[in-house]
């Protein structure tokens, strides 16, 4: 386990290696979590939920998620404040 990242040796190793810089490059559920900073478990409850970031079918038991997705959700993500509920209907 490595101490830095909190996640097994092998994908802290992965972090190492260089970034594709292609868009559209696939990130299995581990390289997304660390990607996000996120669990793998909270990866695949909101794909069990269908929320987002949008994730590929690659096969009957494997996904992935294309890094200019988890990009599209991480902008979407952003905000001013803890009060701000982005682009949410407001209920006041």
């Amino acid at each position: 386990m490595s101490s830095i990242t909190n996640q097994p040796d092998g994908i802290a190793a992965e972090l190492t290696k260089p970034i594709v810089h292609n868009t559209n490059y696939i990130l299995r559920p581990p390289e997304a979590a660390v990607y996000l900073g996120l669990t793998t478990s909270t990866l695949a409850k909101r794909r069990l939920r269908g929320e987002l970031p949008i994730f590929v079918r690659l096969g009957a038991r494997a996904v992935g998620y294309r890094r200019v997705d988890l990009d599209t959700w991480l902008v979407s993500c952003r905000r001013r404040s803890t009060s701000d509920q982005g682009n949410a209907p407001n209920v006041d």
